[in-house]
This record gives structure tokens, sequence and C-alpha cells, in this order.
């Protein structure tokens, strides 16, 4: 399959290339338009390609390779895959189509060969902050994983939320939306900042929008938008998807170290509680379960927080070390 990749990358660069030598014949300018109407991605590659700035942009990394050395190498490589004589290399006369054909055969390899993917994890008691491929910046939740490609290839970025809570600043590209699979839920974008909550643990997936308009794409309920100070909640159980406003600027303040509850779950504040100190609760009052919590907090110490929880909901505890007993 690498090997098909690699043929079919240079094929289309020297069609690419043959067409601003002004060479290409009846049948090469044919099966360049059907390469073109593929599938959108390839038209918007082709004016990557031909764009100066974008020229500009690759070069360096264009530079470090010694192109003479690897396109003997790739040229070896076909001839050993045995293709047939129609499809042997083609080599550009001119100067220009040879910068183009070169410059082609770099965008066009690293547009069609498997993404590698990473796959990072913050720890429970830190946060953590990371730039992806495209410039774009997410804040990562203690207890969060996300996996995200080495380079955003093709005309979609997509990454993954595996487990957890993450805020998105996205960087704009208007011809490359940026999707967000958080299992369960699709969050669609051009370029704007968001919140996800996706912890495994928990009966709902939140999006949150600070700026721009976003796109939610629930696996088995109709898309929505949000614009800014929205929320949409989708329940795991019933799918039921709900939209609703919100003050952004409270939900997101985790990035500051900042708790906000609202009306949530007693069992998800101590999810989160033990995300963010590292610590474990171990409750023996059953109907605590049943409560719902309210609380806003700036980045305290855990003896403050936990103070101002015992208060508001009538119940005494007991810390050992990392273990904290709710009676």
């Amino acid at each position: 399959m690498q090997e098909k990749n690699i043929h079919q990358s240079l094929h289309i660069a020297a069609l690419i290339a043959k067409r601003l030598d002004d060479t290409l014949t009846a049948a090469e300018q044919n099966e360049l338009s059907d390469w073109i109407l593929e599938r959108e991605g390839n038209r918007q590659l082709l004016e990557k390609i031909t764009d100066l700035q974008s020229f500009e942009r690759y070069k360096g990394e264009i530079e470090r390779y010694d192109t003479t050395y690897a396109l003997a190498q790739v040229k070896a490589r076909i001839a050993v895959t045995g293709q047939p004589q129609q499809s042997r290399l083609w080599l550009p006369v001119s100067i220009a189509a040879s910068v183009l054909f070169f410059f082609a055969s770099f965008l066009l390899w690293n547009y069609t060969r498997p993404a590698q993917w990473i796959t990072l994890t913050s720890p429970y008691g830190k946060m953590m902050r990371l730039q992806l491929p495209d410039s774009s910046l997410v804040w990562l939740n203690a207890g969060t994983t996300i996996q995200y490609p080495e380079a955003f290839n093709g005309h979609i970025r997509t990454v993954k939320l595996v487990n957890g809570q993450a805020y998105f600043d996205v960087r704009h590209h208007a011809d490359a939306p940026f999707t967000v699979d958080a299992y369960g839920m699709k969050v669609s974008v051009l370029g704007t900042a968001f919140d996800i909550k996706s912890f495994s643990g928990e009966k709902e997936i939140r999006v949150t929008v600070s700026n721009g308009k976003v796109g939610v794409l629930p696996d088995k309920q109709p898309a929505v938008m949000l614009l800014p100070d929205e929320q949409a909640v989708l329940d795991r159980g019933t799918h039921l998807l709900v939209k609703r406003k919100v003050r952004s600027a409270d939900l997101s303040g985790w990035r500051n170290g900042r708790l906000s509850f609202n009306e949530d779950d007693f069992t998800d504040v101590l999810n989160a509680l033990q995300r963010k100190y590292n610590v474990a609760f171990r409750v023996e009052r059953a109907s605590l379960y049943h409560e719902k919590i309210t609380l806003q907090l700036d980045d305290e110490p855990l003896a403050t927080v936990l103070q101002a929880l015992s208060f508001s909901n009538h119940f005494k505890y007991e810390q050992h070390e990392k273990l904290i007993v709710v009676r």
C-alpha cells in the first residue's frame, strides 16, 4: 500500500508539473481532471501546490531532503514493485517545473500517507496545554486522554477526545473543518473556542461555546448549532439532547484552577475533586448520592473546598493522607 501511495503521489505530481510546462497530452489532462474531481480535498490540494505562499511555508522542509538521492531511491523501489510501463516516472524539463514537481511530490505524499496518531494523557492532579499541528491550542483537564495526528492531512482536521475534558482554541482554516470525536458526539468547527466534557464515568456529554459557532452532531440525534454562551448536553442513556444558555466563562474556568458546579450530581463533583487534587473518596452515607451541588470557588486548597461542601450539604469528613472519608 505504501509503494502504491508513493507511485500515485509522484505520478500526480508529474502531471501537475507537466501542466506548468504546457506539455500535457489530452489523455493526461483528462486524468488530472478526473483526479481533481475525485474528491474536494484534491482540488484544495492542487490550489495549495500552485500557491506561492504555500511553497514558501514548506520550502524549509523540502530543502532538508536530498531530492536527487530521494528520487533515485523512489524510482528504484517503484521498479521493484513491477509497475506497468505506462506508469514510468516522468522527469520535469524546465527548472520551474522541477521545483513544482518536488514540491507537489512532498505535499501529495504527506497528504496520502497514513497519519501517525499521538496519544496524550494528563494525570490526576495536573492540567496540560498543547499545540496541535495546525497551531490550534488545547487545554486538558486532569485525567483527560486525547489523540491527534502528527500532521493534519487532507481537508479535515480530526482529533479524538478519548476521555475527559478539553478546551479547544481552534485556528481558523476556511477550507479545513476541525472535528472532535467525543465517542457519542462529534463537534465540527472552522475556527472558534469551545469546551467538551466527556468523562466515561459520567452520564452526560457537555459542549460549551466561548466564541464563534459550533456544530454538534450526536450519534443518534439531529445536529444542532451552538453560539457563544450556549451549551449542548447529551444524556448517554436516553440520547436526549438539550440546548441551554450558560455562562461559558464560569464553565471554562477550570483552566485557571476554578471549580464551577451547577446542579451537578454529588458523584460527579467528587470525581472532579479526585482528578483535580489526586485524592480518593469513600462515602459512607448513601443518601448523599442524591444531592445536587451548586458551588463556585477559585483555585483553593482541598481543605477549603471540603469545608464549603460539608457546610452546604451537611456532612462530615476525615482525611487520611490521600483518602477522604465522607459521613
